[in-house]
């Protein structure tokens, strides 16, 4: 092992052995789906806001019952911190599967507390609370999924495609947007809007809860990975994971932020709320604006894992740095072009989504590999739950406030400063593309 890998494997031995093929099948399933029925309900909520906002904070102006909706999606991200203290300590102590299905069992709960929950007409101001409630819950829940699959699914995949397994986090990512993007789209398309408002949105929250419940099932079923069972085999469980992450690991725990943030700020920004942003900024229909939204995820699809395959052949530096810097150079262009029409707004949302592929390739893979297996769930999950809270968190606010002010100029500077930010940190960061992982 070079000294510059010098923390990015345990020290515990050799390399765990591969899984046989049908293993590994089964638990990219297991991993993938619940991944995607998670993002699913994620998503819903920033795509059904402009539907319910006014169920929950009854006002004259649509835009500030807008804004305090999305304020309580920002306050989910209050939590994921402790969601990934909790559930990355758990993967580390009691395994990845245990936690898995623990995690997506909660956010059935939170789904269903929203589809559920009574308007302001009904209960008063007991209505905001259960759904600043519900998104605390879901919150909670979501801190530790991102690290949580990405080192289950890795620590699964065969050496020389740890990018391609990985990239199946964030397919399904992808997907589990899609799917709500697509089911939103094709409501709004079909629903009378007086329905949508009143009572329909709660259709997609409810079915989404089922599918946590189902995912959780499986999720279940499946069995530890190999990494983890030899963790366990020579007894090298650490005591306190996320202690020892920052005590042992505090480098790579902040190479995690810096390599997280742009991805995570241009997730939420372009493919969650960008279609409110048109709509209020340029008087798109918001139907037009989803159904745009939909095509650019469908691009991202088979975008993922050609750029993953890419990742697993010249490596995570040069395929992290076409996302930095294209995205940090093009992001006004973009922009700019949005304004002109629906169809500018067709162009801006696909380059930015073809772009956001080369990060999501190397997401989940380039932050498993520095750390070793004993605290790999924590030393993921700890470090991107800060940044999610920062990046994610002020994503639907700020884009909101740009939206209602015209300050599209400032929007742009401030997505290219991000990703001019995290670019500096793939250009440092060490190659990790043949790193052996234990």
């Amino acid at each position: 092992m070079t000294r510059q890998s010098r923390g990015l494997a345990s020290a515990a031995g050799p390399a765990a052995p591969p899984a046989a093929a049908p293993r590994r099948g089964r638990a990219v399933l297991a991993g993938s789906a619940g991944n995607l029925v998670e993002n699913f309900d994620g998503a819903l909520y920033a795509f059904l806001a402009p539907y319910f906002s006014q169920q929950f904070f009854p006002s004259h102006d649509p835009s500030s019952a807008l804004l305090l909706t999305v304020g309580a999606y920002g306050s989910g991200f209050v939590m994921k911190p402790v969601g990934a203290i909790w559930f990355g300590s758990l993967g580390d102590r009691r395994g990845r599967r245990t936690a898995l299905y623990l995690s997506i069992a909660v956010m059935a709960i939170g789904s269903l507390m929203i589809a559920a929950c009574p308007s302001y007409a009904v209960i008063g101001p007991l209505a905001p609370i259960v759904l600043v409630l519900a998104r605390l819950l879901t919150g909670f829940s979501t801190g530790g999924e991102f690290g949580l699959s990405s080192a289950y699914l890795v620590e699964y995949a065969p050496a020389g495609r740890r990018a391609f397994v990985g990239c199946t986090q964030q397919v399904t990512v992808i997907a589990g947007t899609l799917l709500a993007s697509a089911f939103v789209a094709g409501l709004a398309q079909v629903v009378p809007a007086g329905a949508m408002h009143g009572w329909v949105w709660r259709v997609p929250f409810a079915v989404g809860a089922v599918l946590c419940a189902a995912a959780a099932w499986l999720r279940f079923r499946v069995d530890e990975t190999p990494s983890y069972q030899r963790v366990e085999a020579v007894e090298a469980k650490a005591a306190h994971p996320v202690w020892e992450v920052l005590r042992c690991h505090p480098l790579q725990s902040l190479r995690v932020v810096g390599l997280s943030v742009a991805g995570i700020m241009t997730y939420y920004v372009w493919l969650q709320f960008l279609p409110s942003y048109a709509h209020q900024s340029t008087g798109i229909s918001l139907a037009d604006a989803q159904t745009a939204n939909t095509v650019a995820l469908l691009l991202m699809l088979p975008a993922i894992p050609l750029a993953a395959l890419l990742s697993d052949r010249i490596g995570r530096r040069p395929t992290l740095l076409i996302f930095g810097i294209g995205m940090g150079v093009l992001v006004y262009p973009m922009l700019a072009i949005l304004q002109l029409s629906l169809t500018g707004f067709v162009v801006a949302q696909l380059g930015g989504a073809l772009l956001m592929a080369f990060y999501m390739a190397n997401g989940p893979v380039v932050k498993a590999e520095q750390f070793p297996a004993s605290v790999r769930a924590s030393g993921i999950s700890f470090p991107y739950s800060l940044a999610s809270v920062v990046f994610g968190g002020s994503a639907p606010l700020v884009t909101g406030v740009f939206a209602g002010t015209g300050q599209f100029v400032l929007f742009g500077v401030y997505v290219t400063a991000v990703c001019l930010i995290s670019s500096v940190v793939f250009w440092r960061m060490p190659e990790t593309k043949d790193v052996e992982l234990d």
